[in-house]
């Protein structure tokens, strides 16, 4: 299918793209149809067999600007656009109207209690995650004296945030667990840090 385009192409100068031949056979026509009726269009044949032996899906057909609507009235005449589809036939009756649905059929409403629930489950889920992972990098700064003392520092205040955070009592226990690990893993990397800088 031959696609007409009336925009700048991206080439050099001031060339406009008037068609976009998809064969050889649509590429020769419009050139030959643009070079009868005295418009300028540099496509060696040589070059038009070149490209679509060489793979190319599709071969543009520039002119100067100056030339755009002369090339696009050339351009029309000798490649009528035949293999566009037809405009659909109108019905001649309108399809019926589609029968509204029983109301009992509608699907249920969302239970708003059901809706926070589930909302406290995934909040409560994503607080534990949490907390484990402030337990991990709790025990973690403990076996890197002094390089984990602002790793401790982070399990202190990720402690301190989840127990203002949570009123779950796993979510509590597993925070006030990461808490204590983080500040003895302060402590001890800050006597680590100490006894280093004191040599």
């Amino acid at each position: 299918m031959a696609i007409k385009v009336d925009r700048p192409a991206g080439g050099a100068g001031d060339d406009v793209v008037v068609f976009v031949a998809r064969r050889l056979e649509e590429a020769r026509a419009a050139r030959d149809a643009l070079l009868a009726a005295g418009v300028a269009v540099d496509m060696p044949d040589e070059a038009l067999v070149a490209l679509f032996e060489g793979g190319a899906g599709s071969v543009p057909v520039r002119v100067r600007s100056r030339d755009v609507v002369r090339a696009l009235e050339v351009v029309d005449a000798a490649l009528p656009r035949a293999d566009e589809p037809d405009e659909p036939d109108e019905p001649d009756e309108p399809p019926p109207a589609p029968v509204a649905q029983a109301v009992d059929d509608a699907p249920p409403e969302p239970d708003d209690a059901a809706l926070d629930a589930a909302a406290d489950r995934r909040q409560g889920d994503r607080l534990g995650r949490t907390a484990f992972k402030v337990i991990v990098i709790a025990c973690g700064s403990a076996l890197l004296p002094p390089a984990g003392l602002p790793f401790a520092l982070v399990a202190v205040v990720g402690g301190v945030w989840l127990l203002l955070r949570s009123d779950g009592a796993p979510v509590r226990g597993r925070a006030a667990a990461g808490l204590a690990i983080g500040a003895g893993s302060l402590g001890w990397n800050a006597f680590v840090a100490a006894s280093l800088l004191a040599r």
